[in-house]
């Protein structure tokens, strides 16, 4: 009778488990025992393996497949038992075998993980680890190679990332974006082992790699974008520029130089649309219509928009802010010698049409008192200060005189409004008149009085000298910048006389 005997277990913890049992009147050597002891801790391996993956969430493929591997290994144990109780190999021979056996179980254990890279280039840099023991369906293998793929992509990029001109700020926030994303791709595994299906775990490395490509490229985008905005008649009839959020420092913020050159393309623009809109309008005004003018003005908004597209482009988007500032100068230039003639004189023909409308009106007001107030020697209150007319004629035609002779030529901003303080012709010469009638009403009462040779602006000669009222009013008019200083500094010293009591 053998000594030993190799039986199916009593109590099968597996399919395939077995034990091997001792002829009682046999007296084992350490070498058996050795070995009896190693086959049960193998068996027993094989048990607890296949607990665990009864409790472990496992796609099917790879549980039949961790089964069908312990069967075999568990076959290989059991024909080396056999032999070992046959007395075809000793004791010692039978343990190597199961070394061996043991060894090879352990290597070629169905699996499949993403493991820590080798030499980690980026925080969670991980690879694919497949036993050979893992033979994939076409789904499963399609996805193993679109995620070992993406893997890939990304050490390639972090060494060429590595070797690129790239501030510390900005690959550390390249190696970011490769971490989160691994971070993402390893979430998406542990859902695919437990379960998940293949094409939706494909689908999800996909956008993974979508989103990583889309945040990489913004990497690499300049912080301002400059957008043209077509308009009427295909021209481009505005622009945008935005600023790029989240960049890495310090390209998160513009220079200097970039935040100067982005505010004189805004006003630039501000000025090129006010002044085509003004050059379209006059498409359609009431009386002395220009038909071309529409035209004109749509084809000199997209000529100019583009261009200062171009030049932010070239500043803003690009490097060369300096030059951006030489050919945005060069532009305003451009546009001055185009446009500022025709507006130059445009304002001097309507401020001079206003100034002369007012100056006849009130000439017209002073004859009517003049030689029509009464038939007699006249006192009325009328055409006692007929002479107020005459300097409201005077401011009027002084006004117009004051804008030729300042505006010898316009600049760039100058083009939108000809004026500084935006006043339109009619309502600035009502202003300086208004002035003007303040200044005669202190001459009137003598408040004050200038005398300049033998001019003398007291109460009488005013009332007396007509003349001496229209250049009260021209001087007034040329001075028009002054004048308002100086009424009030003269109203501010009447209210701190009145506050004193004196």
């Amino acid at each position: 009778m053998p000594n030993f005997v190799v039986v199916d277990r009593t109590s099968p913890r597996f399919p395939t488990d077995f034990q091997v049992n001792l002829d009682p009147a046999h007296t084992s050597t350490s070498e058996e025992s050795a070995y009896l002891d190693d086959t049960v801790r193998l068996l027993d391996r094989l048990a607890t393996d296949q607990a665990a993956d009864r409790a472990t969430n496992l796609r099917d493929t790879l549980r039949t497949a961790r089964k069908d591997w312990r069967d075999t290994t568990c076959a290989k144990l059991r024909a080396e038992a056999d032999n070992f109780a046959a007395g075809t190999i000793d004791a010692r021979q039978a343990i190597e075998r199961n070394a061996a056996i043991e060894s090879d179980y352990v290597k070629n254990n169905p699996d499949v993980n993403l493991v820590p890279a080798k030499t980690e280039q980026f925080t969670g840099q991980s690879d694919l680890s497949r036993s050979a023991g893992f033979n994939p369906d076409p789904a499963e293998q399609a996805y193993l190679n679109q995620l070992k793929e993406l893997l890939a992509t990304f050490e390639k990029e972090d060494a060429d990332d590595a070797s690129a001109n790239y501030s510390e700020a900005a690959l550390a926030a390249r190696r970011g974006q490769r971490t989160d994303a691994t971070k993402e791709l390893k979430k998406d595994f542990v859902y695919w082992k437990e379960g998940l299906d293949s094409q939706v775990a494909a689908g999800n490395v996909s956008f993974i790699a979508g989103s990583y490509r889309a945040l990489r490229e913004r990497l690499g985008r300049p912080l301002f974008s400059i957008q043209v905005i077509p308009g009427e008649a295909n021209y481009n009839t505005d622009l945008t520029i935005s600023v790029e959020p989240d960049l890495p420092a310090p390209d998160n913020v513009p220079s200097s130089d970039k935040q100067e050159l982005y505010v004189q393309i805004m006003n630039a623009k501000t000025v090129i649309h006010a002044v085509c809109r003004q050059v379209r309008s006059r498409a359609t005004k009431r009386f002395f219509k220009k038909k071309g003018e529409e035209q004109r003005g749509l084809a000199l908004l997209g000529e100019y928009i583009n261009e200062l597209a171009a030049i932010g482009r070239l500043g803003l988007e690009g490097p060369h802010t300096g030059l951006a500032k030489l050919a945005l100068a060069s532009l305003k230039a451009e546009f001055v010698a185009s446009e500022a003639e025709e507006i130059m004189n445009r304002y001097v023909r309507r401020l001079g049409f206003w100034a002369g409308s007012f100056a006849l009106a009130f000439l017209f007001v002073y004859c009517l008192i003049r030689y029509n107030a009464c038939t007699t020697p006249c006192v009325s209150w009328w055409d006692a200060h007929k002479t107020f007319l005459l300097a409201g004629t005077g401011a009027a035609v002084g006004t117009w005189a004051s804008f030729s002779v300042r505006q010898v030529n316009l600049t760039f901003e100058q083009l939108a409004s000809p004026e500084e303080d935006l006043l339109d012709a009619p309502l600035r010469i009502l202003f300086v008149v208004a002035l003007t009638l303040t200044v005669c009403l202190l001459f009137w009462t003598g408040a004050i009085n200038i005398e300049i040779g033998n001019l003398k602006t007291g109460p009488d000669s005013f009332k007396a000298m007509g003349s001496i009222g229209i250049l009260i009013g021209m001087f007034c008019g040329l001075s028009e910048r002054a004048l308002a200083t100086a009424i009030s500094g003269r109203a501010a010293a009447f209210v701190r006389g009145v506050g004193s009591g004196g």
